[in-house]
């Protein structure tokens, strides 16, 4: 659990670069690929992820604006910094002490401290089921996200949701594919080896990023 940042303790900080993967190494390496990289186009990648991987997704983001077209993130972890999954995680990889490093790593806190500001519409679309046990224990806040934008003065940041956990997820994500909201998609794995157009649940990952062409959702699932 990386929590996609590059950690500065050790003994994290030797092996992960979860940030620098994904937005310099990972990237380099399939637009490069001889076989692969001509059915890719650089300027048309977003990202997107499920809980930790939504928190990556947004933070990567408004990280790095400049490599992504849009966001979406299914029940993303929103404010790390101030649920227990958040503490653990960025004490262990950046250190108890240093409050002001982890909200660089939060996408409350970058939305809060003016990151997007003119930089007008966010394009970014959050999904949330209200019977996820995670909502529930106040490990996703959601809500926080949303204040944030609304104090900043951020638009484009869409918030839904849904009464339903897990089984929102399939569709919300078919709903994508078909109304073009990600015409490039950016799928991550819980493994450093990519797992490309691997659909059969969120659950699984997203790395690796695929240019929608002419294929419909029957040309993507379960490859």
């Amino acid at each position: 659990a990386g929590f996609y940042l590059d950690a500065t303790r050790e003994p994290w900080s030797g092996g992960y670069k979860m940030e620098t993967y994904l937005t310099s190494e990972l990237p380099s390496t399939l637009f490069n690929d001889t076989e692969f990289g001509k059915y890719l186009d650089a300027e048309k990648v977003s990202i997107t992820g499920h809980s930790m991987g939504g928190h990556g997704a947004l933070t990567l983001y408004l990280r790095h604006p400049e490599l992504y077209k849009s966001v979406s993130a299914f029940a993303p972890i929103s404010n790390p910094v101030n649920c227990p999954w958040g503490q653990k995680a960025f004490a262990g990889y950046l250190g108890e002490e240093d409050k002001e490093a982890w909200k660089e790593h939060d996408a409350t806190e970058l939305i809060r401290k003016g990151v997007w500001k003119g930089k007008g519409d966010m394009k970014a679309l959050v999904d949330v089921g209200l019977a996820d046990g995670f909502y529930k224990q106040g490990q996703l806040l959601p809500e926080n996200l949303e204040a944030a934008a609304k104090e900043a003065g951020v638009e484009g940041l869409t918030v839904r949701y849904h009464e339903v956990s897990w089984s929102c997820v399939r569709g919300s994500m078919k709903q994508r594919m078909l109304t073009g909201y990600h015409r490039v998609m950016t799928i991550r794995t819980t493994s450093f080896r990519p797992s490309l157009l691997s659909m059969s649940t969120m659950q699984r990952s997203i790395w690796g990023c695929c240019k929608l062409r002419e294929c419909g959702w029957s040309d993507l699932g379960e490859r």
